[in-house]
């Protein structure tokens, strides 16, 4: 079935689901509201004069009740939900109404320069449970929906869905942590939901998400046009910061498609996926889903323990990426066809590999080679564990594959390049969003190769015999030191100031010639303040992950030349806003004289100021008076104190 029948027949059901479903505790909204708006009918609709309208009106809601939109025009803006329920009865919802294929849209002016301005139209307050959007389409906004930070919301449901020009459309913070994985976001459905035209996600998952579920949902990113900013990715699931301990997991995308994710990046590597997921993530699980033309992997997949069930990837650098360890990536009736490089370095190919794939009844064809198996900055150990198994499957066998004694094939038919040149681009270009029986044909009989019939539901059952979900134990993170800057900074992390006081990197000006923080204080009477820090859940460091321990914060300093310094104090910053933190005088724990690096450790129990502090996010320096140089900061870190 293609796409956009999927969608229209989900968008009916969609509506038929809001009439059956009316509650007596309903409101409704119209763009200039009718009779004596009061809301109780669509005949006394309230009128919409801006976001706080309907805010005003969701916080009439109680649990079960829904307002409900008619469509029309709508002018955008910020708009806040939050809700407490039990369960999906307690669901509060907003409802668009859909009158001859028409739903309520909502507008703003951001353009696909303009990067992180303008607004993201709906964000659900952290903490939240039991929330739903249906029969809502929007356009030229910064963002459809997001959990704000931290995240921790559980049974978010969004259906029927249409976002037209945005930066970011959906993001899905989870706010797990290592020690209590369970706090994250978790019990999310998105069911019919199409992004076209996005400068950098469409679909963003991150931070401790879980028990999700994505169906009928399509990526569109534009090509070339929408490529303003590096880089698009259609669906990215990036779990926490690399070494947290916290993972997105168990996710599943159903029928879900990815198109026209594009990076031009010159003569080197060129990025934008249409699924991908990093390292701190297991469990994902994609049925049915298609990835096509974009200028990387139609998959590029991190993960540990990944499934895909009659998925085909075309027309992509890489159809399929996976780099996961044992035991590795597992696909079913799955299909690579016409991998094509459009620019940069690096080779096309159907599936490459720095890990272990195994191949069941899938088929790998086109005019380039059907497995790379990569050996690039692999380990001795990592390197002599790479291996694709094929089991009555078909590829299209170059020499160094047909060679490759690390590619084991076990009744699987091997067509030579040639052969396959002449089948894949027919197919490819025959082939949108729905492959039906084009590639039925191309198996050397019927137990061989992709298949039409992977749309069977016992085909995930199997999957998933021969790729069992996995679990992961809780474990407390090692007390060992964390490094916050040395040369650079982690991902997520910025330097920032005011009042003619600013912290900013310096090359060659750090310890052994790296890269350094360094302090800029010009004429400050009523001081001013310079500030290293990260806003993102996730990048913040949790010391609760970890084994006990007493933690100092470590440093080094260098004068640089400055016959005296000014006053300045030290405070860090915590995401939890319950934790507050006092200064402390920094020139105390400075030689002034020195013009060397000096270490410095202040124990993070000196910054506490009532409830114990838990988490880093970073800190700043307030300093009145000037600096005839830059004061000179490098090899900061959070450091377990010695016994």
């Amino acid at each position: 079935m293609r796409a956009d029948k999927v969608f229209l027949w989900g968008l009916g059901c969609g509506l038929m689901l809001s009439l059956v479903s009316a509650s007596a505790g309903e409101l409704y909204m119209s763009p200039s509201g009718s009779g004596n708006q009061d809301g109780g009918s669509w005949q006394a609709a309230l009128p919409y004069t801006g976001p706080e309208s309907i805010e005003q009106a969701w916080e009439k809601l109680g649990p079960g009740d829904s307002l409900n939109l008619a469509a029309g025009e709508y002018p955008g803006g910020s708009i806040t939900l939050k809700a407490s329920g039990r369960g999906e009865s307690d669901m509060r919802s907003i409802r668009g109404q859909v009158t001859d294929g028409a739903m309520p849209v909502f507008s703003g002016s951001w353009q696909r320069t303009d990067g992180q301005k303008g607004f993201t139209l709906f964000t659900v307050a952290a903490g939240s449970s039991w929330i739903g959007i249906e029969n809502i389409a929007a356009r030229n906004v910064r963002g459809f929906f997001s959990t704000a930070t931290p995240g921790r919301v559980t049974g978010i449901r969004l259906r029927n869905i249409e976002v037209n020009g945005t930066r970011d459309a959906f993001v899905f913070r989870g706010g797990a942590s290592a020690a209590k994985p369970e706090s994250g976001s978790n019990d999310i459905l998105v069911e019919n939901v199409r992004v076209t035209g996005y400068t950098k996600r469409a679909f963003r998952i991150r931070d401790g998400v879980y028990n999700m579920t994505l169906t009928n949902c399509s990526a569109d990113a534009g090509g070339k046009e929408w490529a303003t900013e590096p880089f698009h990715m259609g669906f990215s699931v990036q779990g926490g910061s690399r070494g947290s301990g916290v993972y997105d997991h168990d996710i599943t995308f159903v029928n879900c498609q990815s198109r026209h994710n594009y990076h031009d990046n010159g003569k080197n590597y060129w990025n934008a996926d249409g699924f991908c997921a990093e390292g701190m993530a297991y469990n994902l699980t994609y049925i049915g889903c298609v990835a096509s033309d974009n200028t990387d992997g139609g998959w590029d997949d991190k993960s540990e323990n990944p499934l895909l069930v009659g998925c085909v990837a075309m027309r992509n650098k890489r159809d399929f990426r996976f780099w996961a360890k044992e035991p590795g990536a597992l696909l079913y009736r799955c299909a690579s066809l016409h991998p094509v490089k459009r620019g940069g370095n690096s080779s096309a190919v159907g599936l490459w590999t720095g890990g272990i794939v195994r191949l069941h009844k899938s088929t790998f064809i086109g005019q380039r080679p059907a497995f790379e198996l990569s050996r690039y900055k692999a380990s001795a150990e990592v390197e002599a564990a790479l291996r694709a198994y094929l089991f009555d499957s078909v590829m299209a066998c170059s020499d160094s594959n047909a060679a490759d004694t690390r590619i084991v094939c076990e009744n699987t038919a091997k067509l030579t390049l040639d052969q396959a040149a002449k089948i894949a681009p027919q197919l490819a270009e025959e082939a949108t969003t729905d492959v039906g029986q084009l590639l039925d044909g191309v198996s050397a009989d019927s137990g061989q190769g992709y298949h039409s019939s992977w749309r069977q539901e016992d085909y995930l059952a199997i999957g998933r015999k021969l790729q069992p979900l996995i679990q992961k134990e809780v474990r407390l993170l090692e007390a060992k030191p964390i490094t916050l800057f040395g040369d650079k900074k982690p991902s997520g992390w910025y330097f920032s100031g005011w009042r003619n006081c600013r912290m900013v990197p310096v090359k060659n000006k750090g310890v052994d010639g790296s890269t350094a923080m360094a302090v800029m204080i010009k004429d400050q009477s009523k001081g001013g303040g310079a500030t290293y820090r990260t806003k993102r859940a996730g990048a913040d460091i949790n010391l609760a992950d970890r084994q006990a321990a007493v933690w100092d914060l470590t440093f080094k300093v260098n004068t640089n030349g400055n016959a005296a310094l000014p006053i300045m104090a030290i405070k860090i910053y915590s995401l939890d806003k319950s934790q507050k933190t006092r200064e402390l005088p920094l020139n105390g724990y400075v030689d002034a004289s020195s013009s060397a690096w000096q270490q410095v450790s202040i124990p993070v129990k000196e910054f506490e100021n009532g409830a114990t502090f838990s988490t880093f996010a970073g800190f700043f320096i307030r300093a009145t008076g000037s600096l005839q140089h830059p004061f000179l900061i490098d090899d900061v870190r959070l450091e377990p104190a010695a016994n």
